[in-house]
C-alpha cells in the first residue's frame, strides 16, 4: 500500500554548512527533538518527528502489559466508567 504524501511547504536551499531549515513546512506547534530520516531509490527524503522520553518513562513502553492497562485506564475515564475510590473499598480487594 502506498503513503500518501501531503505538500507540507516549500524551503530554502542548503545554507553554507548543508544545513536546511525546516520551519516554514513544520509549524503545527507540536514541540520535536529531531527526526528520523529516511531515503527511497528514487532520491526522495522522508522526515519522521521523534519525541525523547526519559529512561524514567521509558519502562512503560517495553512492557506491554502495563501500557495495555494505563490505555485501557484511558479509555475508560474517557468513556465515564471511573468514579471515586475510597479506602473501604481499596481494603476490600
Amino acid at each position: 500500500m502506498a503513503e500518501k504524501w501531503e505538500f507540507a511547504g516549500e524551503v530554502g536551499a542548503p545554507d553554507s554548512k548543508n544545513r536546511v531549515v525546516l520551519t516554514p513546512a513544520f509549524s503545527n506547534g507540536e514541540h520535536v527533538d529531531g527526526f528520523n530520516v529516511f531515503l527511497n531509490d528514487s532520491g526522495e527524503i522522508k522526515l519522521e518527528p521523534v519525541v525523547k522520553i526519559s529512561a524514567k518513562e521509558a519502562w512503560l513502553y517495553k512492557n506491554p502489559k502495563a501500557l495495555k492497562m494505563v490505555q485501557e485506564g484511558i479509555k475508560d475515564t474517557i468513556e465515564g466508567r471511573v468514579g471515586p475510590l475510597s479506602r473501604k473499598r481499596l481494603k476490600s480487594k
